[in-house]
């Protein structure tokens, strides 16, 4: 359990620094001409690129097994610890509060946001199937 732990902390801090790269990208360069909704649709694949080409050398650093409940957990708790990071920059860095956090999420560019996390947080099973298959 120790290494499913590691993998998805290892998983989810290179994901998060190559995002905090990506967003800073998207947030000074990219929104202003094309908006907020578009910048983010134009960084999801890249950001899900990148946690693809994370997640192999991670599962195999890790030694992660290629079973379903293994490859579930490590995506699952990757998936609250970038929650987790993400919160952390939001209340620190954009001293905002948890409610105004949260109340971000009924907006469709969190929604997208949401959706691209999620996939994040499916590739290592993602990466079983193709590995299986």
């Amino acid at each position: 359990m120790k290494s499913v732990f590691l993998s998805a902390f290892s998983y989810s801090l290179c994901v998060f620094a190559i995002g905090f790269v990506l967003g800073a990208v998207r947030v000074l360069f990219l929104a202003p001409q094309a908006g907020e909704l578009t910048a983010v649709a134009v960084e999801l694949p890249l950001m899900l690129l990148a946690s693809y080409l994370v997640a192999k050398p991670v599962l195999r650093h890790w030694r992660i097994p290629r079973r379903f409940g293994d490859r579930l957990a490590m995506g699952s708790l990757a998936f609250a610890i970038l929650m987790v990071f993400e919160v952390t920059l939001s209340l620190t860095v954009f001293g905002n509060t948890l409610a105004q956090h949260l109340s971000r999420y009924g907006e469709p560019v969190a929604w997208l946001g949401l959706a691209g996390q999620m996939v994040f947080a499916a590739i290592p099973l993602i990466l079983l199937a193709s590995e299986n298959g």
